[in-house]
C-alpha cells in the first residue's frame, strides 16, 4: 500500500469516518511500516518498547481528557501492580 497525502493528510482506512464526520485520531508511522495490511502485518513486528511508550502517552492522554486526576494509581503502585502481573503465569481458561 502506498503512502500518500490528501486532503485530510495520510490516506489510510480512517478516512471513510473523517468523511462522515467521526472525529479521528490518526497514529501511525510515515512512511508505513513494509508489513502494513500484509499477512506479516503482526505482533512479532511490533517494538515492544516503542508500544509501551505510546501507551503511556495514549493513557496520560486519555486520563486528561476525561478529568481523571486523583483516580489513577501513583507511577509507583501502577508499575509494582505491572510486575506483579507479569510474574503470575497465564492460564489458560479455553479448550
Amino acid at each position: 500500500m502506498d503512502t500518500f497525502l490528501n486532503a485530510w493528510g495520510v490516506q489510510d482506512d480512517h478516512i471513510p469516518f473523517m468523511a462522515r464526520g467521526v472525529e479521528v485520531l490518526h497514529i501511525i508511522p510515515t512512511p508505513f511500516p513494509s508489513v502494513w495490511h500484509t499477512g506479516d502485518d503482526d505482533g512479532e513486528h511490533l517494538d515492544i518498547p516503542t508500544v509501551h511508550d505510546w501507551a503511556k502517552i495514549v493513557t496520560a492522554f486519555v486520563a486528561e481528557w476525561m478529568d481523571l486526576e486523583g483516580t489513577l494509581p501513583p507511577k509507583a503502585e501502577a508499575e509494582a501492580q505491572i510486575r506483579a502481573k507479569r510474574s503470575v503465569p497465564l492460564r489458560k481458561t479455553e479448550l
